[in-house]
C-alpha cells in the first residue's frame, strides 16, 4: 500500500504523501520494511490532554510534519473548559480554542481546525495575532494525561 503512495510520489502525481494515527512504533515498522520515500506528513489528534513528544522528536528527525486534527478535544469540556486553558485564555485575552490552535502551532504543528460557522473561521483567524510565552507552553504540555477525545492509535497493531 505504501509503495503505491511512494510510485505516485515519484511519478509526481502527487506532491506529498502521508500517514494518519502512527505512532513511532508504526513509522519504525514503515522504514524497516525498506521504504525510499519518508511519509511527509502524520496527521494525529494533538492537544495538551494527548500528545506525543517522542513522535514529534521523531518527526523533526525525519523531516515529517505533523498535521493536528482535534486541537479543541472535538469541543469536549474537559478541554475547552480546563481551567489552565482558561486562564491562559484571559492572560492571553483570546478563547479558550484559539489557545488551543496557537499551542499546536507553536508545536510546529499544521492544524486542521473544523469550523463550522463563519464566526469561527474569523476567530480562528486571529490565531496569529499572539504568542504563548514559555511558561504558558509549559503549563499546556503539564496537561498531557493521553485523554483521547478521538480513538486511539495505541489498540493498533
Amino acid at each position: 500500500c505504501w509503495q503505491a503512495l511512494e510510485q505516485l510520489y515519484k511519478e509526481k502525481k502527487v506532491r506529498a504523501i502521508g500517514v494518519s494515527n502512527f505512532l513511532v512504533r508504526h513509522l519504525e515498522d514503515l522504514l524497516e520494511d525498506g521504504v525510499e520515500v519518508v511519509p511527509m506528513v502524520n496527521q494525529i489528534e494533538f492537544q495538551p490532554l494527548c500528545f506525543d513528544r517522542d513522535l514529534l522528536k521523531w518527526g523533526e528527525k525525519h523531516g515529517m510534519r505533523i498535521q493536528a486534527y482535534a486541537s479543541l478535544g472535538s469541543g469536549d469540556p474537559r478541554l475547552l473548559r480546563n481551567p489552565t486553558v482558561l486562564a491562559i485564555a484571559v492572560e492571553c485575552g483570546v478563547t479558550p480554542a484559539l489557545v488551543l490552535l496557537r499551542w499546536a502551532l507553536q508545536h510546529g504543528c499544521h492544524v486542521i481546525p473544523c469550523s463550522r460557522r463563519e464566526t469561527h473561521l474569523i476567530e480562528d483567524s486571529h490565531v496569529f495575532d499572539f504568542c504563548l510565552n514559555d511558561e504558558q507552553m509549559t503549563l499546556l504540555d503539564r496537561l498531557c494525561d493521553n485523554t483521547h477525545f478521538c480513538w486511539d492509535p495505541n489498540i493498533i497493531a
